[in-house]
């Protein structure tokens, strides 16, 4: 019996959203975390330098190292939803064919034309920053590669939840052509 691997509890073309699916939802939450870290560490900042007249540079500094780290973990999560490639404010005008090949297709084209290139050449960075031992300018110097590897890798997240999406839909709907 021939093995179906679009389908099925097992079939890697649902093992690999549902790890996806998993990975993303991990990483929206410590993007949550990060949000209120970057909240409440900014509120102390700003007590210090406006109440005490006393500012605290590294702050400042975990609040944007934070920021960073909201941006990029939530980057795949919120395309796990289908929640960041759409054409809400236009599409509902279109006929229902023409916004299902929008958001289904050329999204995820469209997305993967940005990633794709975003990730090679943020690996270059990173591994430069690397070889380099390359660190920040501020109050204390703290090496750049850390933050500077999240984004090839995260967005290389990205990148296959696109492509799981393009080619899930593309399954979907050459099986249900067959069915006809």
């Amino acid at each position: 019996m021939k093995r179906d691997t679009t389908t099925g509890p097992n079939g890697f073309g649902q093992l690999l959203p549902s790890w996806l699916e998993r990975i993303t939802q991990v990483l929206l939450q410590c993007s949550g975390v990060l949000i209120v870290l970057m909240a409440l560490v900014y509120t102390y900042g700003s007590l210090r330098r406006y109440i005490f007249l006393s500012p605290d540079d590294y702050a400042y500094l975990v609040v944007a190292a934070s920021m960073l780290g909201c941006v990029v973990f939530s980057l795949a999560g919120v395309q796990t939803l289908r929640k960041q490639i759409t054409v809400d404010f236009v599409g509902q005008y279109f006929p229902k064919a023409l916004r299902e090949i929008i958001s289904n297709i050329a999204g995820p084209i469209f997305g993967l034309v940005f990633c794709i290139p975003l990730a090679y050449t943020s690996w270059n960075e990173a591994l430069y920053a690397f070889r380099s031992s390359q660190h920040t300018i501020v109050a204390v110097a703290i090496p750049t590669f850390p933050f500077k590897i999240l984004v090839p890798i995260l967005v290389g997240l990205l990148t296959l939840v696109l492509i799981a999406q393009l080619w899930l839909y593309l399954a979907s709907y050459i099986r249900g052509r067959h069915s006809d």
